[in-house]
Parts: C-alpha cells; structure tokens; sequence
C-alpha cells in the first residue's frame, strides 16, 4: 500500500492549520494497521510517541511527561536500531486524533457502539465536573477574555511583552478586574496564561476546557490490590482502632518478606475509603449484628393517618433517671415506668410506677389508659419482655384458661402483637422516653442521663455538690403519688405543645389530633360495643392483694382501710384492688371474687388531734364516738338475741323432766314398776337441786341487767 502523507501541521487548531512546504511532508507508512483495521471491529494499533505527537497537535516532550498517566497495558517499549523506544496504543489518543487517524489511513469506518459511548462520555465530562470547578473556569475564561482585550490591535511580535505586562499588572491589582476574580485567582504567569489560551482553543472555545485537572484521582489509591486485602484483614477486626490496624498490617507484611513502601497516611485514607464504599461489612464486622440493624438497615416507617384513637397502643417499660421513695422499703430508688402510648396521637394515655416491671404494674396501666380512652382498644403492641409476654396476658395457668387481653374480646378486642427483640426502633414510644428527660430534668432527685453524663454530687470526693444539693432538698425525695402529679402536670403542656411540619402529626398538637380522631371513633357504629363499665373493667384490670382483715380493718402499702362491712371480721383474705394513684379508696371482694363487700376509706379513725381544740376537730371526735357507739349497740343487740334464744331453750329443757334410769330399767326386764325405791329418791332429789340453781343463775342475770346500764 501507498504511504499516506500527512500535508499541513496538526498541532494547532483547524481553524489555524498552517500548510507546510513539501520538503516538510512527513510520511509514516500504515499499511499494516490499515489492513487490520478494516478486518475487524476493534482494532490494536501500536504508535510511536512522534505520531501521536502530530495526530494529537502536541510536542513528544509533552508527551513524554504525560506517558506516565497512561495504563501500563497501553504502554510498551519496543527495541529498534536506534535503541529501545516507547510506542502507545491508539486508546490512549483523545477521539480527535482517531479520527485523524482513520482520516489519513483512507479508512471509512462506521463508528462502533463502544466509540459512540466514549464520544458521549468525554462530552458529558464536563458536565460531570464539581461545580466548584464550573466556577473556577467560568472565572479563568474571564481573565483571558480580558486578556484579549488587553491585546487587541497589538502585532505579533509585541505579544510576548504584553503577556508579561499583563501577568505584572494582574498580580499587582493594577487592572480593573473584580475582588472576587481576585480571591479565587490570586496570581498568575505568562505560562499558565498561555496555557491557557492553548486549552480554550484546542477545546473549540468550550469555557469548562479551563477547569483545573487535579483532584480527578480522589478516592483512589496507589496501594496494591495484594496490600488492600492483608490491610483490610487486620482492619476488620471488632473494635480495633485503626492505627493499630495499620501498625499490624506492617508486621504481616514483613513477616511474609514484603516491604510496605506507603505511608501509614496512605493506609488510613484506603482504610477510610474501604469503609466509606462497604459501610455494611464494616459496621456488622467490627460492630456487630445489632449495630448493623440499628446503622445500616433501611427502617420501615409507619403512616400514623391510617389508624385512629384506639386502634393501636403501645406499651413499654422505662427505667426513670431520678429517685423515688419506694413505698414498700421506704427507701429512695429508680423506679420502673411503664407507659401506654396511642400509636395514632402520640398521647400517653396510661401509666404506673413500680419497682420493677411486673403484670400488677402493666395491667394497671393498661386500666388507665382504657378509662382514660372511655373503651376497649382493638390491638396491644408491647414489648418483648418477660413481664409483657406473661401467661397472664395471654393465658392464666392452663391453656384452657383465658388470659386478661382475652377476656377483653367481648369489648371488641382483636389481637396482641409483640416487638421484634432487641430493636429499639420498632417500638415508636422510645422517642417520647427521650422527650420525657425533660421531666426528669425538672426533679430534684435527677441523677442524669447516662454513666458518662451523671451528676456531680454523684461523683467521688464532690462534697461541696452534695452539701448544695443537701441544702436545696433538705433530703426531700419525692413519693410516688407526687410524682403521678407531676407527670400529670408535664404530660398536659406535652400535649398542647405544637409538632414541627416534618413530624407525623404534620404540625398539629397531640391533644388536637387526640379530639379530632376521638370524634371519629365515637361516630362510627361499632363504638357503643367496645365500652366496657366501671366495676367490670376493675376486675379485669386494676392491681389486687389479699391482706388479712384486723381489728381496725385492712392495712396496705403502709396504710389502713376501714368500712362498716368489714366490722367483726378478722383473719380473713378477701380481694383487694386498688390504683397507686388514687389511695383514698380501695375496692374490696369476698374471697372468692365475684362479690364486692365495700369500698374502704383510708383511716377513718386516724389522724385525731390528741386535744380537740378546734370545731373540726371536736365534730370528727363526736362523729367517731357516735360510730363507736353505734357498732357497740349492734353488737349488744344480737348478743341479747343470742342470748333470749339461749334462756328459751334453757327453760324449754326445764319444764320437760326426764324419764326416771330405773323405770325403764324396769320396764325393760319386765319388772314391777309401781312404788318408789332407794334409786328414786336420789333421781329427784338431784332434779330439785338442778332446779334450784338454774333459778339462781336467772335471778343473777336480771339483777346484772337492771344494774348495768350497757343491757338496757
């Protein structure tokens, strides 16, 4: 094949190409490449560094320099009589200079799929760049426009002096360019200005040709793919710090008779950059599984617009961060709070406070939150605990006893669901537990929120702390009935505080959503059936003992509860329920459950001042004595007709003498009956002297009577 000439000089751009004389003319010979070309459609075409010189408009020195960006596979070196020479393949040239290649081989090829995309990607590069490198070369192609205007009307051979009288009196602030252009470009030179100009126009005048070049190999590494693997062995290690990882890594590598050549820099940025691209495998290895469900895993987020009041209430256990006084040791203590929270308001609609998390402290709960509701809810989701999953709430005892959510179905309930165990995130009532260290805040007993953020009067040789806190308090710790107050208190500016936009209420206030979801739960037809009344719902729900009854009534949690029922009874256990938040009162059963003796009052006959100075006190004396007076006469009056039935039959007996033992000894043998014998005359002088002291015993009786003025 004919050598190909190339006419005219391909380092500038086309709208400059300068044609050159014929004993200039450089011809290469390409009738190989040719041939391999048109036979397939990929082609690998090898050539030399003053080629692709020409076909690039570029010097070799230049590429020389940028040989060494080249892959190592499009890089060969290649011995000729001259000695060894390097020679690129074709890839490495921009698309331009293929196509002058193609052009000056006398080839017509259509372009691939492959090349179409390459086109494409190299003209969206651009459009891929930061903006902050838009910006820099919006801010360069500003400088050489006003270089041009520097420039204009001036000859050729001026050029050079104006380009260093242009850089001088940039640098100096002598030109009339803008501050910020100035900020961003602080100084230039007569070569990076050329360079440049060279840029702006082999790119045709594209303004984005002028954004700079460095930082396009972040995130990328020179460690080896070998070094990557060990480096990440020793990384992935739970827990380890990673300077300890590296510094491991360097000891693996020397034992295998390798050198790590990088710095420990390198290995923290490839280690930083390994976990940035595989954050899943770097929180489960080094973290562990619950980690990686808590960081990683995508939530499930729940739409609170497609229940309604009622429908769904949460309950969980909270340990409180402040001291309460315990009511049954009496001493001061972080109690238990366990909490029912509507899933559709994010109101807590029920609450108890106990020393541990139990089915007495839960079914109370439970209990407030339904008379809090005014009836039954469909669906419990509760916690996976011990205490939630009790046979109690799902089965009492036997299989074929039914629990208490059970005993709830006639009302309208559906179905218990429980959480998923050790996810925190499924339960929604965790963030009002965050909220709520805003009360705990306001307590005087608050220890603090964590171990690493307790408070000081807690720490060791902090004396000054405790002697203020002392002073403050005065060892004031409060009950738990002040501390339902109190949360009484902070749960209602809780729920008229108004939520965000991007909150589930959408800006609304709980109690707001609370009233309006509340209306249309009562306006649906089924509501009627889920109401349950007072009496029954207590005996489901309400927190029960069974105390012995004494002489001056019941005594629970510290405290006595006496009613009129319950006089003359003693050692008996009847069922007592009872709500920690309102112990005025208590309910108490038979023994067997189904009846209700009374509602006993708390200490009726406490509490009398020892003087009765005041009008008060002097008419809850009377009214005391008078209650006295009347159990004593109740009493008198069933003793005397207990005693009236005793005298009855006493007299009865009296007047119905028995038949004599020897008479019917007599009549039994067959004996003569008639006449008195030795035997007679005892029998009825013992009768006589029987009678004679059971009229006696009636005489003392009737003079007792009229003597003591308690018979009359």
């Amino acid at each position: 094949m004919k050598p190909v000439q190339i006419i005219g000089d391909v380092r500038t751009s086309e709208q400059k190409v300068r044609t050159i004389s014929a004993n200039k003319v450089r011809k290469f010979d390409l009738s190989e490449d040719v041939n391999e070309i048109n036979g397939s459609e990929t082609f690998s075409v090898w050539l030399t560094l003053k080629q692709c010189s020409h076909f690039e408009g570029t010097t070799v020195r230049a590429l020389q320099k940028k040989i060494k960006r080249f892959p190592r596979e499009k890089v060969r070196q290649v011995k000729g009589l001259g000695g060894t020479r390097f020679e690129v393949h074709i890839d490495c040239l921009s698309a331009d200079a293929i196509r002058r290649y193609l052009e000056l081989s006398g080839v017509k090829k259509q372009p691939t799929a492959m090349e179409l995309a390459v086109r494409d990607a190299e003209f969206q590069a651009n459009e891929c760049i930061p903006n902050w490198k838009k910006d820099l070369a919006c801010l360069r192609y500003g400088v050489i426009d006003e270089y041009r205007t520097f420039i204009a009307g001036v000859s050729r051979g001026e050029l050079c002096d104006l380009k260093e009288q242009f850089c001088r009196m940039y640098n100096q602030g002598l030109l009339d360019i803008p501050q910020s252009v100035r900020e961003k470009i602080k100084s230039i030179s007569p070569a990076t200005l050329g360079r440049w100009l060279k840029t702006l126009e082999d790119a045709k005048g594209d303004t984005f040709a002028l954004a700079p070049q460095y930082g396009n190999n972040k995130g990328q590494t020179k460690i080896s793919i070998e070094e990557e693997q060990l480096l990440m062995q020793c990384a992935l290690v739970p827990l380890k710090p990673i300077k300890e990882a590296v510094s491991d890594f360097r000891k693996h590598m020397k034992l295998r008779g390798l050198e790590a050549k990088a710095s420990d820099s390198t290995y923290q940025r490839a280690i930083g950059q390994f976990r940035r691209n595989n954050h899943d495998k770097w929180v489960f290895m080094r973290e562990g599984a619950k980690a990686f469900n808590d960081k990683v895993v995508p939530p499930i987020v729940r739409n609170r617009d497609l229940v309604e009041v009622g429908d769904l209430l949460v309950a969980d256990g909270h340990k409180l961060n402040f001291d309460i006084l315990c009511p049954v040791t009496g001493k001061a203590l972080r109690m238990i709070l366990v909490l029912v929270y509507d899933f559709r308001t994010g109101m807590p609609l029920g609450w108890e406070i106990s020393k541990t998390e139990n089915t007495a402290s839960i079914s109370m709960a439970y209990y407030r939150a339904i008379k809090t509701l005014g009836f039954v809810p469909r669906r419990f989701y509760l916690d996976n605990g011990r205490a939630f999953k009790s046979h109690y709430f799902t089965r009492d005892g036997e299989k074929s006893i039914t629990g208490l959510f059970d005993r709830l179905s006639i009302y309208g309930y559906e179905k218990t669901m429980f959480a998923k165990p050790y996810h925190g995130q499924s339960k929604p009532v965790e963030p009002f537990f965050r909220t709520l260290q805003q009360f705990s805040r306001r307590m005087t007993t608050y220890r603090g929120s964590g171990i690493e953020h307790k408070s000081p009067r807690l720490h060791r040789n902090e004396k000054r702390h405790q002697d203020h806190h002392e002073e403050i308090t005065g060892g004031y710790v409060p009950e738990v009935i002040d501390v339902h107050r109190y949360l009484i208190e902070w749960i209602s500016e809780y729920a008229m505080c108004k939520t965000s936009k991007q909150h589930g209420l959408k800006g609304q206030s709980p109690f707001d959503v609370y009233k309006a979801s509340l209306d249309e739960v009562r306006s649906r037809p089924d509501y009627s059936s889920r109401c349950v009344n007072d009496d029954s719902l207590r005996f489901l729900m309400m927190e029960e003992r069974r105390p012995l009854i004494r002489r001056n009534g019941i005594t629970l949690l510290g405290k006595t509860y006496w009613h009129e029922s319950l006089y003359g009874l003693k050692d008996i256990r009847p069922i007592v329920k009872y709500d920690t938040m309102d112990l005025s009162k208590v309910w108490v059963y038979d023994e067997s459950g189904s009846n209700l003796l009374c509602v006993a009052d708390r200490d009726p006959f406490g509490g009398v001042h020892p003087m009765a100075e005041n009008d008060e006190d002097k008419n809850r004396l009377k009214g005391l004595l008078d209650m006295q007076r009347d159990l004593e006469s109740r009493t008198v009056k069933e003793v005397k007709d207990i005693w009236k039935g005793q005298i009855e039959s006493t007299s009865k007996a009296l007047t119905t003498p028995p038949q004599k033992p020897a008479q019917q000894l007599k009549q039994a043998v067959g004996a003569e009956t008639t006449g008195p014998d030795a035997g007679d005359v005892w029998i009825e002088n013992s009768r006589r002297n029987r009678d004679a002291r059971l009229l006696e015993e009636k005489r003392i009786y009737e003079e007792n009577c009229k003597k003591y003025s308690i018979f009359k």
